[in-house]
C-alpha cells in the first residue's frame, strides 16, 4: 500500500499535468490512507500534505460539477487554513488561497446563499476585489443578480478567469432561467414561444421547446400555455396603488411571488429600452 508522502507527490505531478482521471483515483487512494490513520490513531500528515489534499480535492469536485460535495470540501479548505494559522499569522503560505476563495463565492451565488456571500465578499477590501479576476468575477455577478441583470450575467461567461468557474455558472443560469420561468407562470397563462425563448436568454427555438417541455408547458401553435393565474402576454396590466396625490404607482411588494413579477418586468423594460 503506498504511503500517504508517495501518494502526495504522485497527487501534486498529475494535478500538474491537468490529469483529472487520475486525480479523482489519487484523492480516493488518500481519503482511504486517512481512514486507516484515524482507525489506528497513527501520526497525521503535515499541514502542506493536509493543504493540497483539500485544495485539489476541491477543485476537483467543482471541475466535476459535483456541487453538493464540493460544498463540504470548500469547508474543509476553509477549516485548514484557520488552523494553520497562529497567533493571527499563516504558518503555510498557499498559492491556490485565492483560486479557493473565488470558487467558494461561486459556489454562494450558484447555491443562491446570497446572504454568506454578502458576508465574504465585504471582508475584501474594494481595490482587491475588483482588481483580482478571482474575485471580481463573482463580485460582478452578485452585482449583476442584485440588479436584475441577467443579461450581463450570460456576457459574464466569457470573461471566466478559470475554466473552474463553469459548473458554477451553468447552475447559475440555470437558476435563474427557473426564477424567469416562475415569473412567466405566476403573470401569463399563454406566452409565445419567441418572448419565452428571449426572455429566458435560450439560442434558438429548438432549445426553448425543450424547456417548455421539461417545465410542463404545453404548445398550442406558437403558444405556450403555462397555467399561470394572471393573464396572455399582450394583455398584460400590472398591479397599481392609489396614491393620495391621484396618480398610481405600480406596486413593488417584498414577497417572493410578486418578486418574481418585478424581475420579469425589468427584463421587458430593459428590451423596449435596447
Amino acid at each position: 500500500m503506498p504511503t500517504i508522502e508517495s501518494s502526495h507527490r504522485q497527487l501534486l505531478n498529475e494535478y500538474s499535468k491537468q490529469n483529472f482521471t487520475v486525480i479523482g483515483r489519487i484523492l480516493e487512494d488518500i481519503q482511504n490512507e486517512f481512514n486507516e490513520i484515524q482507525i489506528k490513531k497513527g501520526v497525521w500528515p503535515s499541514l502542506n500534505i493536509l493543504k493540497d489534499y483539500y485544495e485539489i480535492k476541491a477543485i476537483y469536485l467543482a471541475k466535476e460539477g459535483k456541487l453538493i460535495e464540493f460544498g463540504q470540501a470548500i469547508k474543509d479548505v476553509e477549516a485548514l487554513y484557520e488552523a494553520g494559522i497562529n497567533d493571527g499569522k499563516e504558518i503555510f503560505d498557499s498559492k491556490q488561497k485565492d483560486l479557493m476563495f473565488g470558487l467558494y463565492l461561486m459556489y454562494l451565488l450558484a447555491t443562491n446563499q446570497i446572504g454568506k456571500f454578502n458576508l465574504k465578499i465585504e471582508k475584501i477590501d474594494y481595490k482587491t476585489r475588483m482588481g483580482k479576476p478571482f474575485f471580481a468575477v463573482p463580485a460582478r455577478l452578485g452585482l449583476c443578480l442584485t440588479e436584475g441583470a441577467y443579461n450581463s450575467i450570460n456576457l459574464a461567461e466569457n470573461d471566466l478567469p478559470t475554466p473552474y468557474y463553469k459548473p458554477f455558472m451553468n447552475s447559475l443560469k440555470e437558476s435563474i432561467k427557473n426564477e424567469i420561468a416562475e415569473s412567466l407562470e405566476i403573470s401569463y397563462r399563454a406566452i409565445p414561444v419567441n418572448i419565452a425563448m428571449k426572455k429566458l436568454s435560450l439560442k434558438n427555438n429548438e432549445e426553448t421547446l425543450a424547456f417548455g417541455n421539461k417545465r410542463g408547458w404545453i404548445l398550442k401553435g406558437n403558444e405556450f400555455l403555462v397555467a399561470g393565474k394572471g393573464t396572455n402576454f399582450d394583455d398584460q396590466k400590472m398591479p397599481t396603488l392609489a396614491l393620495a396625490s391621484g396618480a398610481e404607482r405600480v406596486l413593488q411588494p417584498l414577497n417572493t411571488e410578486q418578486s418574481l413579477k418585478r424581475l420579469f418586468n425589468y427584463s421587458s423594460h430593459l428590451e423596449r429600452i435596447v
